[in-house]
């Protein structure tokens, strides 16, 4: 009864009989539309998982949410406007999409967005939204696109018993042993506000809590938890002792199921003057998904030239504690196989499209930096540096190192 009742209102849906004028762009209230359909699941799904799908054919002109006036003279805002704060209405559609995905959190349910279209829709103003409640973005040129209608399907797949593959109402929270504290998550989450005294003084994403909400997940869902160490120089914590990382996370899977997963981590404390023993514990690939989620969350508030600089700056303090070399020999330069393809990354990240707008639409930069920040680190690695493959007729593909 539900698949004919949802066919039937798809099929008696009409094209807009309002004419567009000459000299203007099609009148669309999409903040508008949002705010409607969210207050709708508000009143009958209040407790009840719900995605909510938003499929625009164009940007907001009319309405809260809206980018740009009607009229065609008027330029759709730029990275440049953004730099000389002339995008008139970036503040005040940025500001409606957050309440709306606030609104969307406190509920748990969650939101889509499908960009179809071959201009600018407002993504980079209904990031917040989207990231806040979970949701995905995908950009395809029409909605006649594979793109746009393979990842309806992948969304909407199920596994053998016939239930969805995504979860609901996810909660993660964090424990750790007293030395440590945490200072956030970088991913798709909203905070739960929980304090304690595992909180960390310095924020990193989403902090000042050790508790996040996910509107939904998937087997692909990846968040990044950022820690400090607290504990005094005069309490010397001996090498070999060790702390824990806790993560125990809670969420409704597909067949309705409450479920609970708890997983905990053990490692010991090393010797900091001892550059041998963190050595061997060093995973670089985490390492550069890390900086690069951190990275790019630092250019939504800070010049991107100073965090270009900053990643410098961590990378010459690594390089210099954990590489051999002798003193005015260049060429005697070595890290050891743990460190030897983060400097790489860090190069090809400083060249990405997560830090560098040239040629980047707004839309494409939120884009961008929103799937880095929920993708795994296989994905998020191919995105930051991207194979290449050299063909010959002499045997199989070989992978060759990217050039400038």
């Amino acid at each position: 009864e539900c698949e004919f009742a949802l066919e039937s209102a798809i099929e008696d849906l009409t094209v807009n009989s309002w004419a567009r004028e000459d000299g203007h762009r099609t009148r669309r209230a999409t903040g508008s539309a949002l705010s409607v359909a969210v207050a709708l699941l508000e009143s009958c799904c209040s407790s009840t998982p719900a995605r909510l799908m938003l499929v625009c054919g164009g940007p907001c002109t009319e309405g809260p949410g809206k980018i740009l006036e009607t009229q065609l003279d008027e330029m759709i805002r730029s990275h440049k406007d953004f730099e000389k704060s002339s995008a008139k209405h970036f503040k005040k559609a940025l500001k409606h999409y957050s309440v709306i995905g606030d609104r969307l959190a406190a509920n748990g349910h969650v939101l889509d967005c499908f960009a179809c279209a071959l201009d600018q829709v407002g993504l980079a103003e209904m990031r917040p939204a989207v990231e806040q409640s979970g949701g995905i973005m995908v950009m395809s040129e029409t909605m006649s696109s594979v793109d746009f209608r393979g990842s309806i399907q992948k969304l909407l797949e199920r596994d053998e018993q016939g239930h969805l593959k995504m979860a609901f109402g996810g909660v993660m929270e964090v424990f750790m042993s007293r030395e440590i504290k945490v200072c956030g998550v970088i991913g798709p989450v909203s905070s739960l506000d929980q304090k304690g005294p595992g909180v960390g003084e310095v924020e990193v994403g989403i902090g000042r809590t050790t508790a996040w909400k996910m509107g939904t997940l998937d087997e692909r869902t990846s968040l990044g938890v950022y820690y400090e160490v607290v504990n005094q120089h005069s309490n010397q914590i001996p090498a070999g002792q060790p702390f824990f990382l806790q993560y125990v996370t809670r969420y409704r899977h597909g067949s309705g199921e409450q479920r609970i997963r708890v997983t905990t981590a053990a490692r010991v404390w090393a010797d900091s003057s001892s550059s041998q023993d963190l050595v061997g514990g060093f995973d670089q690939e985490a390492a550069a998904v890390l900086m690069a989620r951190y990275a790019a969350h630092k250019t939504d508030y800070e010049d991107a030239f100073d965090v270009l600089r900053w990643l410098d700056r961590t990378l010459i303090r690594i390089t210099s504690k954990f590489g051999e070399f002798e003193k005015d020999v260049p060429n005697s330069f070595a890290l050891n196989d743990s460190f030897s393809l983060f400097p790489q990354f860090i190069f090809h990240l400083r060249r990405s499209q997560f830090l560098q707008v040239f040629n980047n639409s707004p839309d494409e930069t939120a884009f961008f930096r929103l799937m880095l920040n929920r993708e795994n680190v296989m994905s998020s690695l191919v995105m930051i540096q991207p194979t290449l493959l050299a063909y010959s007729f002499n045997g199989p593909p070989q992978p060759v190192l990217l050039d400038v």
